[in-house]
């Protein structure tokens, strides 16, 4: 995180990013049909399938959102 970079930022700016990245993502998982999504795959280390990836997303956004709550807001 320090190295980030995320402190030159603007929260309109983070907001934006985000929008394009959920929609890009969102845009990605509807093309993957059932054995695509069935795949499996190594992340950090582990495996996992795809249909998963998008339920790890969903949690890491909650925790994104937390943050934001509990120290900006």
């Amino acid at each position: 995180m320090a190295a980030s970079g995320y402190d030159r930022r603007t929260l309109a700016d983070l907001l934006d990013e985000f929008t394009h990245l959920r929609r890009a993502s969102l845009a990605l998982f509807r093309t993957l049909d059932a054995e695509a999504l069935e795949r499996t795959g190594t992340a950090s280390g582990k495996s996992f399938v795809v249909c998963a990836f998008p339920w790890i997303m969903v949690g890491h956004e909650n925790h994104h959102r937390r943050v934001l709550r509990e120290r900006y807001l």
